[in-house]
């Protein structure tokens, strides 16, 4: 069984006032972010009864600190959950407790959303989704790449650390032995780490000299594409 990688959110900017401005240089994401939220169902929001989706001041003043809240909780602990996620919520008083189940349920879907929603790896399809399941929307009109291989899962999965969590839709993350090489050699050659940092390579450099045009898209789990053979994972 192949083990699966590690998950971790970027800090991200603590908001100011109502300043809607969650990540720094990235004007898009704040339109986008706010059309996500308008396009959900009010009874996501059951654990923070004061927030009004068309105001952008109420936007700022309860969705930002909770996404940071919870990039926070992630970046702070070693196997975080969907669960353990809410239930720190919970226990800090960053959601209300309300009616227990009902309050449980709003929570647990809308940290599976702001979770999708940071990270861009999907977007929740909640309003064609069953209540004892977890869906995404599906990006790619049918066709199912490795990213996205089932649109669906049971809500038991929320007790799940996120990396294995997100297994359960595709391959959105690689795990680090995932490939189809049968040599043990070529299988530590593949294990081993390797990275590139901004001293090295940066977007600029790959858009002026490497001629690479970059675009923005919905949803990045469905633009990257894992050549087991080729032990490469590109866009």
């Amino acid at each position: 069984m192949p083990s699966t990688s590690s998950f971790a959110l970027k800090k991200v900017r603590q908001p100011k006032n109502t300043s809607f401005d969650l990540f720094p240089g990235l004007s898009w994401y704040t339109a986008w972010l706010q059309k996500q939220l308008k396009l959900q169902p009010s009874f996501m929001f059951d654990s923070l009864p004061e927030l009004d989706c068309e105001d952008e001041g109420s936007l700022a003043s309860k969705i930002l600190p909770l996404c940071t809240k919870i990039a926070d909780i992630i970046e702070g602990s070693e196997a975080p959950s969907i669960s353990s996620i809410v239930k720190s919520l919970f226990e800090d008083g960053s959601i209300s407790a309300g009616d227990e189940h009902q309050i449980l349920d709003s929570a647990t879907s809308l940290v599976f959303a702001i979770i999708g929603w940071l990270t861009m790896l999907y977007r929740p399809d909640t309003l064609s989704c069953p209540s004892n399941e977890f869906c995404i929307v599906d990006e790619m009109d049918g066709h199912r790449g490795e990213g996205h291989m089932s649109l669906k899962q049971g809500r038991m999965g929320s007790s799940k650390r996120l990396s294995d969590f997100l297994l359960g839709f595709g391959v959105m993350l690689p795990p680090a032995n995932y490939h189809a090489i049968e040599d043990p050699e070529e299988i530590k050659a593949y294990d081993k780490l390797g990275s590139v940092d901004s001293s090295a390579l940066n977007l600029f450099l790959l858009t002026t000299i490497g001629g690479v045009s970059v675009e923005w898209t919905d949803c990045l789990a469905c633009h990257l594409e894992l050549n087991k053979d080729a032990r490469l994972n590109k866009g």
